[in-house]
């Protein structure tokens, strides 16, 4: 039996992104573009919708106008197909290894969500991201 290290075993690649809620994406806009540097990458609804993401090199922050969740935030995490039925391998292998161990793990296959979203209203279509396939660096 051959051994691989964890960087061998995944060959997929996470993509994530913080949300960040706010009570309005255009002055939240204004101030990551000209207060921080930040340039536009998206905005739903040609420019009028309330999500957008701004990029600064390799940093990506969606922006979501929720004024009910403006002091709460949320990691967009994106896998590809193979990437979401390794991870749901990889816990099940765990969760085997700890009851054969005498431990109980609580990890279940529906802690692994197909998709995320930042609330109904900002449901990311694959159309209007970046191109989750680039690779790192």
């Amino acid at each position: 039996m051959t051994t691989q290290t964890h960087a061998e075993q995944i060959t997929h690649r996470w993509y994530m992104r913080p949300v960040f809620f706010v009570g309005d994406v255009e002055r939240a806009l204004r101030f990551y573009e000209n207060q921080l540097g930040f340039k536009k990458s998206w905005h739903e609804g040609d420019g009028k919708g309330k999500v957008c993401q701004v990029n600064r090199s390799d940093c990506e922050i969606i922006l979501c106008e929720d004024a009910g969740r403006n002091d709460k935030a949320r990691l967009f995490v994106e896998l590809t197909q193979e990437g979401i039925t390794e991870l749901r391998r990889e816990i099940a292998d765990a969760q085997f290894r700890a009851k054969n161990r005498g431990r109980a793990m609580t990890l279940s296959r529906s802690m692994i969500p197909t998709a995320m979203s930042c609330s109904s209203h900002c449901l990311m279509s694959k159309s209007k991201a970046v191109d989750r396939h680039k690779p790192l660096g």
